[in-house]
């Protein structure tokens, strides 16, 4: 019965990340709709929509039913990936678990995680220099993820943002946003420290957890470095992410 009620919590978080994913193909794209050719080569990998067109337009609003709600610039896109798999679902699990579903030990990530990301902002670069004539996008483009736990949504998509059209929502959710790069410079740091084959761990279905079959004591999670919401002082050009340990 417990594996069985493990099947069906799985089958509805797929469910509700697909369900996501339709809604932002076929609602969300809005007047991205007939922009997606922007993305290049990138088309078959990721997607890009727009806000709901009501918090687009309350994008300078500060009043306080729209802080948070609105879009953080008078130009947010969000670019989402086609593959819904869970190992991409946040930037809180990029590098735990590769396509065989092994499990890399703390401190390292697997070698996809790396380039996924670098090839996620190259895409979005690549599709603001192909509408900046046509939308006014400035230079000035911010990559943002929500860790989890500071997301709203449990599907990834990044944030992209017009930093030189920022409004007061940008302000209001300052401090959840993670930069791409400071994703890749830890993803970096992770991969220069590549382990052994014996070092990694069949993934559990639906589990999460390193558990000796033999052992009496019950399974505990693996640590892992997570983005920690330590960016109280941070701003769109020079925040800082700090790095914890998680072992609950």
């Amino acid at each position: 019965m417990r594996v069985v009620l493990r099947v069906q919590r799985h089958w509805r978080v797929v469910t509700a990340r697909k369900r996501f994913a339709n809604q932002a193909a076929v609602s969300y794209t809005g007047s991205t709709a007939n922009k997606q050719t922007f993305l290049l080569h990138w088309q078959a990998k990721y997607i890009i929509a727009n806000n709901l067109p009501a918090n687009d337009s309350h994008w300078d609003s500060d009043d306080p039913g729209w802080l948070g709600k609105a879009s953080m610039s008078k130009r947010h896109r969000f670019l989402i990936r086609r593959n819904l798999h869970w190992r991409w679902f946040n930037a809180l699990v990029f590098g735990m678990l590769d396509d065989n579903e092994m499990v890399y030990p703390e401190c390292h990530c697997c070698p996809d995680a790396l380039s996924e990301i670098r090839m996620m902002k190259e895409a979005a670069l690549t599709w603001v220099k192909g509408v900046r004539e046509v939308e006014g996008w400035s230079e000035n483009v911010g990559l943002f993820f929500h860790v989890y736990g500071h997301n709203s949504v449990n599907s990834l998509h990044m944030h992209v943002v017009d930093l030189d059209f920022v409004g007061p929502s940008f302000h209001c959710q300052e401090f959840k946003n993670l930069s791409v790069d400071h994703v890749i410079q830890v993803l970096e740091e992770d991969r220069t420290g590549f382990p052994s084959i014996s070092r990694l761990h069949r993934f559990p279905a639906f589990l999460g957890f390193f558990h000796d079959e033999t052992s009496t004591k019950p399974p505990e999670r693996s640590g892992r470095r997570i983005w920690s919401s330590h960016w109280h002082c941070s701003s769109a050009s020079s925040s800082s992410s700090s790095l914890i340990t998680d072992h609950h």
